[in-house]
């Protein structure tokens, strides 16, 4: 259906493709651009995501916690059920990933910062 509309695939390396998205807005011009969720531009842009009717991408994503077995004896039982309960949503991802690849923040740094931004304390 996209290519009867004027539109093209092309191939290229992830970060072309945040280029040319961004220069696409910047120009104020259409594109379609394979992306999930979270990711940081949906933090920075309004996305509308396009029907995929064939289910080819297997539906949207959503943000999970993980950690590696090699580390998770340094974790206290309350501090692991507390991770385990954590939902932190594609939203506060998306904008953690805009803080670190964006504004060149640590990951540490971008916590502390969106910490910051949304502590209710």
């Amino acid at each position: 259906q996209l290519t009867h509309s004027g539109y093209y695939f092309e191939n290229g390396s992830e970060a072309a493709c945040y280029s040319n998205f961004e220069q696409a807005v910047s120009d104020q011009r259409w594109i379609v651009v394979p992306l999930w969720h979270p990711q940081f531009l949906h933090y920075r842009y309004t996305i509308r995501a396009l029907e995929e009717p064939k289910g080819l991408l297997g539906g949207q994503d959503e943000a999970t916690l993980i950690v590696s077995r090699s580390v998770i004896g340094d974790f206290e039982p309350p501090l692991l059920a507390e991770l385990k309960a954590l939902s932190p949503g594609n939203d506060a991802i998306s904008e953690l990933d805009y803080l670190i690849c964006r504004e060149n923040k640590t990951p540490r740094q971008a916590v502390e910062s969106w910490y910051q931004r949304h502590s209710r304390i």
